[in-house]
């Protein structure tokens, strides 16, 4: 059989075997979606419950790009069986790192009980693939589309899916220095009282002003900083006591530094003296 003719088949297997394998694909991540979540349902640690449910979110976010992968990685090693070399003897020996023993175990014993309940037609399969390719001597081990072929084309697709990663959360202590504004709102949340509100108007207020292309924007925080070191007001009781404080910023600057309230209105003298307004 000339080499276009085999080409041709298996470009005709690859479209067969993409239609074959996408439904068992999307089942196969379904089986793992009600796993993930029937094993959150029945955990009783939070940590752990919260670590499934993320990984079933993850599963349900790359599951499309996970069945396309699988599919292509397929495909591609489909197109280039012909003159792919085969391992035989020592060279098809490798360690498996510690880590990655457990799985890969669990995948062996899935391959075998496939192959072993499939073995009429995948000896069948075998010989034909043989004769296509001219490998009187192709194993089960190595048929372009066996369970092992098909198996590792999955766990490959998969790689970049860490689901223990997912549920880490990994918190280090802010740089005040570089992102200052942290430190004013724990300021003001420390002190109580009307200094959320003077923080928020002083906020609005300087952010308006940036937009506006008044103030640059390390600038800030520092006019926040000086709000709120010099304009204390009595602590609130009501909800009008905290609209007298921070006021109603409008949407359009400069307007702001007119209608915002006590805070604005003290220091708008002092901001329009400065050179970056």
């Amino acid at each position: 059989m000339t080499r276009e003719a085999v080409q041709r088949l298996l470009t005709s297997l690859g479209e067969l075997l993409r239609a074959r394998l996408t439904p068992a694909l999307k089942a196969l991540f379904d089986a793992a979606d009600d796993s993930l979540f029937e094993m959150a349902e029945h955990c009783t640690d939070g940590m752990r419950q919260q670590a499934f449910f993320n990984g079933m979110r993850e599963c349900r976010r790359q599951r499309g790009h996970l069945e396309r992968a699988t599919l292509a990685r397929l495909i591609d090693r489909l197109q280039e069986t012909r003159d792919a070399p085969r391992p035989t003897g020592a060279d098809a020996l490798s360690l498996v790192p510690e880590e990655e023993l457990e799985e890969t175990v669990a995948v062996s014993g899935m391959i075998e009980r496939a192959e072993s309940s499939n073995a009429r037609a995948l000896h069948a399969l075998t010989q034909r693939f043989g004769f296509l390719l001219g490998d009187v001597q192709l194993s089960e081990a190595n048929l372009p589309v066996g369970p092992a072929r098909i198996s590792k084309a999955f766990a490959n697709a998969c790689e970049p899916l860490d689901l223990a990663a997912i549920g880490e959360l990994t918190f280090r202590k802010p740089d005040e220095m570089r992102f200052p504004a942290t430190r004013l709102a724990r300021a003001a949340a420390e002190a109580g009282g009307a200094a959320s509100a003077v923080l928020n108007a002083a906020n609005e207020i300087a952010v308006a002003a940036f937009l506006a292309g008044q103030i640059g924007f390390t600038r800030i925080a520092a006019h926040v900083e000086t709000v709120l070191s010099c304009y204390v007001p009595p602590a609130p009781t009501s909800l009008d006591d905290v609209i007298a404080v921070s006021g109603k910023p409008s949407v359009l600057p400069p307007d702001p530094f007119l209608s915002v309230g006590v805070s604005g209105r003290m220091k708008l003298a002092e901001w329009e003296s400065r050179s970056e307004i």
